[in-house]
């Protein structure tokens, strides 16, 4: 199986929920894009999740479901109260590497 064939499904899916909610919008951050990986059809923005970037699409009295790492949660967490979310409105669900194996 080719790596294009790996992520058409994701592609699809997304399609698929973009499509049905038309408030949703989904960005990709790659920490360390891949030498074949292409901005704005791979990923959206490269580094650390920084939502500065999309600042102004963010609805502030929405919810927010955050998972990963506890540290990613963290710094994700502490932007969203910079941006005036209420701890209400974030929910948080810790990963990690083990449970993916």
């Amino acid at each position: 199986m080719t790596a294009w064939q790996q992520w058409v499904p994701d592609l699809y899916c997304r399609i698929a929920i973009l499509s049905h909610h038309n408030k949703l919008a989904a960005y990709t951050w790659y920490r360390v894009p891949g030498a074949t990986d292409i901005q704005g059809s791979h990923y959206d923005f490269a580094g650390t999740m920084e939502l500065n970037a999309i600042n102004g699409t963010l609805p502030t009295n929405d919810d927010f479901y955050i998972c990963g790492p506890v540290g990613f949660m963290a710094h994700v967490k502490a932007q969203l109260t910079a941006m005036d979310v209420a701890d209400a409105q974030k929910f948080l669900d810790r990963t990690k590497a083990s449970d993916y194996q």
